[in-house]
């Protein structure tokens, strides 16, 4: 018979019918997946898609549980061996609280007493995950840049009468502290700062005041600032002479000037720029300064959060008022400071309060002053450490309790996730058994429609409806 175009037309979509079958066969089939786009399964593709995306979550969220729970192990250890530590020390305390032993007896004790005091505070210390602490409250840096020019012997003496009762605020709430002292003078600035960094305790603070030495000349707050931060350099020095700010800890920096700034070494640098980069580093700083040329620090307290304080007088009269401002504000953001918090689930408020830190240093459980140097000391001794042992005890049970939970957290989200992918499985998955059999049932077809195409000149209707039957 005679093709005609009608016929021409009905065999070439045919054959692309049976071509584009054989295609999603083949695709489907070297995919897994009988859901690949939107057209294949509209309402289907969406509902696995949302599933697909809360079990990614969830995944992140179990990790996030297993890095909380590695973060109680880690305490536990810890809280493990402080307990042993005070286990020791109270053996020592009862052996020194004897009246039959020699003083060069007890003196041995107390040696090794004094070993154990440092080796529990260290071991507190040093229970950190990702660089935090589980046993010991974030730490409180405070740096006090000094205007060590000619005008502020009066200032500098009234810090020096102050700066104890100062570290005191903090000590006395169980905070660990450090407070570095840097004096700035353009004389000074020339060349290099001073810069000391003092230990608790022995005087230093008070030692490190008393050797000031007022000069004359004009001042540089802004180089003292970026310098003491640790963040630039004045010109002519190698390195910034920084405080040793410790990651965690809140990071302050006190200026204490009855001047402005009368001289920049930090050339195209403005003090907006400084502010910033302060910003940027999480220091917080607080300026006692006179009225006059408070609006020369006002950016580095504004965008910091810190404030600015009238320094009073030439002896520094408004100091004592600034400083226990500043170290009262300090110590109540820390106490109002919520414990660390996993993200335990794919939600937003679904998260798990840790209870970390649990304060288990010296000053957090008030033994920073115990000793067994004497009979009374030793005697007084027995109940600090039973006291410290009940504490230690109490947050052993803690962190028990959220290892517990911690544990039935990941048990459930790995349940949830196994039936999530399931659930995702069914709708995308293909079965690979019927597109196989779909996909030889399209190659036959496709072999017949090309059949077709060639011999259709040949066949009448009746065969030619046959050879393109999908039956």
């Amino acid at each position: 018979m005679l093709v005609t175009a009608g016929v021409q037309i009905r065999l070439n979509r045919a054959l692309h019918e049976r071509r584009r079958a054989l295609r999603t066969a083949s695709q489907t089939l070297g995919a897994g997946l009988r859901v690949k786009r939107a057209a294949d399964d509209p309402a289907g593709l969406a509902v696995a898609t949302n599933l697909k995306v809360q079990s990614r979550s969830r995944q992140m969220a179990i990790r996030n549980v297993e890095d909380a729970r590695s973060a109680a192990d880690i305490a536990d250890g810890g809280l493990d061996v402080i307990a042993a530590i005070l286990t020791r020390m109270r053996e020592l305390a009862v052996q020194s609280a004897s009246e039959v032993l020699s003083d060069r007896a007890r003196t041995y004790i107390e040696d090794e007493f004094d070993a154990l005091l440092d080796e529990l505070d260290a071991t507190a210390q040093g229970a950190l995950f990702n660089g935090q602490g589980v046993l010991s409250n974030p730490g409180v840096d405070v740096g006090i840049v000094i205007d060590s020019s000619g005008s502020m012997a009066g200032e500098i003496n009234r810090v020096r009468l102050e700066i104890e009762d100062f570290q005191q605020t903090f000590t006395a709430a169980r905070y660990n502290v450090q407070i570095g002292i840097n004096e700035f003078n353009n004389t000074r600035d020339s060349g290099d700062n001073v810069n000391r960094v003092v230990a608790l305790g022995g005087g230093g603070l008070v030692n490190a005041l008393n050797n000031l030495s007022t000069v004359g000349g004009s001042t540089d707050p802004w180089t003292a600032i970026t310098e003491s931060a640790g963040l630039t350099n004045i010109n002519g020095d190698s390195e910034p002479d920084g405080f040793a700010f410790r990651e965690y800890a809140v990071k302050t920096l006190i200026v204490i000037s009855d001047a402005g700034r009368q001289a920049n070494f930090i050339p195209g640098v403005t003090d907006q720029d400084i502010a910033d980069e302060l910003a940027a580093n999480q220091i917080i700083t607080n300026v006692i300064t006179s009225g006059a040329v408070t609006g020369t620090y006002q950016s580095f307290a504004d965008e910091t959060g810190g404030r600015i304080y009238d320094l009073g007088n030439t002896s520094g009269s408004g100091i004592p008022t600034a400083l226990d401002a500043i170290a009262d504000e300090i110590v109540d953001a820390l106490n109002e400071a919520d414990p660390l918090s996993v993200q335990a689930d794919i939600n937003r408020g679904d998260q798990i309060d840790t209870g970390f830190p649990i304060d288990v240093t010296l000053n957090g459980l008030d033994m920073a002053d115990i000793s067994v140097g004497t009979v009374g000391d030793a005697r007084a001794a027995i109940d600090r450490i039973d006291g410290s042992i009940d504490v230690v005890g109490a947050a052993r049970s803690q962190v028990g309790a959220i290892q517990r939970r911690l544990d039935h957290t990941l048990s459930r989200h790995y349940t949830t996730l196994e039936a999530e992918t399931a659930a995702a499985s069914r709708i995308e998955d293909a079965d690979m058994a019927k597109v196989a059999n779909a996909m030889a049932s399209a190659q036959i077809r496709m072999q017949a429609a090309v059949a077709a195409n060639v011999a259709a000149k040949d066949l009448d209707r009746q065969q030619l409806d046959r050879l393109l039957s999908d039956r």
